[in-house]
């Protein structure tokens, strides 16, 4: 089936580009779901006008990226997980943490397959992630992961032990209210 992408598809093409594809894979997914739609007369007559708007879209993330990669190479992200008593933790830092963690960061979502780690990280200490971003670029992550002991206590990524944070007291609420106004505790009749 001969169809014109309107947005980019990851493996398939581009916004504007005319492709033949399986009939099934256009009839299931990209129509439905306007990725792309029916290469007609009409369409193709439109064609210069959605290359235009998917050119504009691909520049315009591509300036993103390129302040993303250069925000994410300064990043330090800090990673906690509980540690056993031989030093190593319960589970693993995993890519799905550190994209949970990126997520919280810049508030935009990271798909854990696009980040790489030489393998599950198991101890505290420092190491490196790489993402990989679309147009192809890539940014690479310092991870200082840290472990939390039976005790409360932190373990950094040197091996240095802090004593554990209590949080402060919370402040006592007030012990007198106004004598016209009832309590919460009291039912009104109606």
């Amino acid at each position: 089936m001969r169809i014109i992408f309107l947005s980019d598809v990851a493996g398939s093409g581009l916004a504007g580009e005319v492709k033949e594809v399986r009939n099934g894979y256009a009839r299931n997914y990209l129509l439905p779901k306007k990725l792309a739609t029916l290469a007609t007369h009409d369409q193709l007559q439109r064609l210069v006008a959605i290359r235009r708007v998917g050119e504009e879209r691909r520049l315009k993330e591509e300036q993103e990226m390129q302040t993303l990669v250069a925000k994410l190479s300064e990043v330090t992200l800090n990673l906690f997980a509980r540690i056993g008593p031989t030093g190593r933790f319960y589970g693993a830092i995993t890519t799905a943490h550190v994209a949970e963690e990126l997520h919280r960061l810049t508030e935009r979502a990271f798909d854990r397959r696009f980040i790489h780690i030489d393998k599950p990280i198991q101890e505290p200490g420092d190491y490196q992630a790489e993402i990989r971003l679309p147009q192809g670029s890539s940014a690479t992550v310092k991870l200082a992961v840290m472990g939390r002991d039976a005790q409360g206590r932190v373990i950094g990524p040197d091996g240095e032990i802090t004593a554990p944070q209590t949080p402060p007291d919370p402040a006592p609420a007030p012990a007198e209210e106004s004598a016209g106004a009832p309590s919460d505790a009291e039912e009104t009749e109606s």
